[in-house]
């Protein structure tokens, strides 16, 4: 069976310092490793979201050589900014170039699986399994492009009036596509409520949650007594950590002001922060009163998740909108594999698993977030942690996860 797996903007692990793969790459990884009788095709943009830069064949073979051998990288034009028109071209042009990939090369797929977004490889996706006889299924990554509307008040119905194309392409997709996956139960909902999807072909859709697979630490076990050393961090000091990308998506405001409340309570702690974005500088300059915060910038993944595992605290500051709500990040599922407490601002499905299961708290504000750290000591740390970790076993082994897709494509 010949199988397409088809995302514009993924990460590869020869991406830079930190890159790791994602939902569409871990699932070529899982079917290159275990499905001899799956002919894989991964087909992405060769336009690196993260690190704005052009990829060249040659770049991806650095590393994991039997699965880069399966992609397919369209060269697409790129853009600096992600709010951008030239973000909406890169993206028509992938679009464009997928279309006759397929049409040309490919004719002989049984499945095409798409990630969403992005709406135009969708859109092809599922036009184009029509023509050549194979099956579409549609993996939902956000709520696109509502998503971009919430918050912007009287402006969005004008916005809305632009983007009337992509609620058309929207609705085709979720429509006509002959399966659909999703993260959570909501996406799944809101694509059948949007696009009028009937309940027959409501019965081939699933939920596969985000998975996360736990690295081996080999040359990095050590990275967070080299970072306790050069910061000397003494013993009886709490250790809390965040990692992902410093944007809009985070509240670090919130964080800023709870550890000005938590300090009045004579705690030692250090709050440790990883990665970079569009937002680094601002962050910097919120937190630049407070020397217990330390920016350590983009590290090797594996590195990272090994400082995890020796916190003593998580923070996930999303911000509170419908996509994070109504779903379980990938950062959740990376923290509970790593046996440590969670305190996150989400207020939806992700916080109150968390409270049920008694592995994580939710703050609503800069009060509430320096209470919850007073919760914690390390011992309470541990117990949380454990719980924690037996959540992630029972529901967020990635190969699990995998293997389940794999079965869904083959039933479809």
């Amino acid at each position: 069976m010949k199988l397409l797996n088809i995302r514009n903007t993924e990460v590869l692990t020869t991406d830079g310092n930190g890159s790791r793969l994602f939902r569409s790459g871990a699932l070529s990884k899982y079917i290159n490793d275990n499905e001899d009788e799956i002919d894989l095709v991964w087909i992405i943009s060769s336009f690196d979201h993260y690190n704005k830069h052009n990829r060249s064949p040659e770049e991806i073979q650095r590393e994991e050589v039997g699965l880069y051998e399966k992609v397919k990288m369209l060269k697409t034009p790129g853009y600096k900014s992600n709010l951008s028109l030239l973000r909406f071209w890169d993206h028509c042009v992938f679009g464009f170039k997928l279309f006759f990939e397929i049409l040309i090369h490919h004719r002989d797929a049984k499945i095409l699986y798409c990630g969403y977004p992005t709406i135009e490889s969708s859109f092809v996706t599922v036009f184009l399994a029509k023509i050549i006889g194979a099956k579409s299924i549609i993996d939902i990554r956000d709520k696109w492009p509502d998503v971009f509307f919430e918050g912007k008040g009287r402006r969005s119905t004008i916005l809305k009036l632009c983007f009337l194309p992509y609620f058309i392409g929207r609705n085709f997709i979720f429509k006509y596509c002959d399966s659909i996956v999703a993260a959570n139960q909501s996406f799944l909902d809101w694509a059948s409520f949007v696009s009028k999807r009937s309940s027959l072909k409501m019965k081939k859709d699933a939920v596969f949650p985000i998975g996360y697979t736990i690295p081996t630490l080999d040359k990095h076990s050590s990275y967070f007594e080299e970072v306790k050393q050069m910061y000397e961090v003494t013993d009886d000091e709490l250790i809390f950590a965040f990692g992902g990308t410093i944007g809009t998506m985070f509240d670090f405001e919130t964080i800023k002001q709870g550890l000005d409340i938590f300090d009045k309570y004579n705690i030692a702690y250090r709050l440790f922060m990883f990665g970079d974005g569009d937002s680094l500088h601002q962050v910097k300059e919120l937190f630049s009163s407070n020397s217990k915060v330390i920016f350590l910038g983009r590290v090797n993944s594996t590195a990272l998740f090994s400082f995890y595992t020796n916190a003593d605290i998580l923070i996930a500051p999303y911000i509170q909108t419908s996509n994070f709500l109504e779903h379980i990040p990938n950062k959740i599922s990376e923290y509970l594999a790593a046996k440590k407490p969670i305190l996150t601002s989400l207020s939806g499905l992700a916080g109150k698993l968390l409270e049920s299961e008694e592995c994580g708290h939710i703050y609503r504000n800069p009060q509430e977030f320096a209470d919850c750290l007073q919760k914690i000591d390390k011992k309470k740390s541990i117990e949380m942690g454990n719980l924690g970790y037996d959540l992630y076993l029972n529901n967020y082994q990635l190969d699990a996860i995998n293997k389940k897709i794999v079965r869904h494509c083959s039933e479809i």
